[in-house]
C-alpha cells in the first residue's frame, strides 16, 4: 500500500471525526436554544405573575395572596435552576467548537499531508518514466 492510499484512509477517519463533531455541536446548539427559550418562556411568566400579585384587589383573601407568592417563588427556583442549566448547556457548546474546530484543523492538516504525499508519487513516477525514457535511448543509440 503507497503512502497515499495509507494517508487517504487517515483522512477519512479524520473526516469522519469532524463530522461527528459538527453532529454532536449541532445538538448542543439545539440543546442550548431549547433551554434559552424555556428560560425566556419561565421569566416571562415571573413577570407577568408578579404585575398580577402587584394588582391585588381589595377582595382577595390572605389565603390567595400566600399561595400566588408561593407560586412567584417556585417560579423563581425554576428560573434559577435552568439559568444553571442554560449555563451548562452553553459551555458543552463552547466545549463543541473548541472540539469540531480541533477535528476540522486536523482534517485539513492531514489533507495537506495527502496532497503533499500525491503530488510526491506524482513526481516520483514522472521521474521513473523519464528515466526509463533516457534509458531506452541510450541503448537504441548504443545499438547503432
Amino acid at each position: 500500500m503507497t503512502r497515499a492510499k495509507r494517508l487517504e484512509r487517515i483522512v477519512a477517519l479524520a473526516e469522519l471525526k469532524r463530522r461527528q463533531a459538527s453532529q454532536q455541536l449541532a445538538d448542543s446548539r439545539r440543546a442550548h436554544d431549547a433551554n434559552l427559550e424555556k428560560l425566556a418562556q419561565f421569566r416571562d411568566y415571573h413577570a407577568e405573575y408578579a404585575r398580577a400579585l402587584g394588582q391585588v384587589g381589595v377582595t382577595t383573601s390572605v389565603a390567595s395572596l400566600g399561595d400566588q407568592r408561593r407560586f412567584i417563588e417556585h417560579i423563581q427556583r425554576t428560573i434559577d435552576a435552568l439559568d444553571r442549566q442554560t449555563q451548562k448547556s452553553a459551555a458543552r457548546c463552547r466545549e463543541d467548537i473548541q472540539s469540531w474546530q480541533r477535528e476540522s484543523h486536523r482534517r485539513d492538516a492531514l489533507e495537506g499531508i495527502l496532497d503533499a504525499a500525491r503530488s510526491a508519487a506524482a513526481r516520483g513516477e514522472e521521474q521513473r518514466q523519464q528515466r526509463e525514457v533516457d534509458d531506452r535511448g541510450r541503448r537504441g543509440g548504443d545499438d547503432d
